[in-house]
């Protein structure tokens, strides 16, 4: 489901521009999890450490290779928590 802003049309009612498409979403969550791994000083090798600790199968290649086709699951900001 993409955002949407709502314009006033000529005719009284309101015409939904799309602003990003779900590619565009994952894209943008991918940078942001690359930043936030970087700003903690964590490696892929942590995140996988990390992941496996709450039940998750991953690798540093298999994060590697999630983040930059942008499908990591919304599941790994769970190995984030304290």
């Amino acid at each position: 489901m993409a955002l949407v802003e709502l314009n006033p049309s000529n005719e009284g009612g309101f015409v939904g521009k799309k602003l990003s498409t779900e590619k565009e979403w994952a894209e943008r969550a991918a940078r942001h999890l690359k930043l936030e791994l970087k700003r903690a000083g964590l490696t892929y090798d942590d995140l996988a450490k990390r992941l496996k600790e709450h039940g998750f199968n991953e690798t540093k290649a298999s994060i590697a290779n999630k983040l930059a086709r942008a499908t990591m699951s919304a599941a790994a900001p769970v190995a984030f928590a304290p």
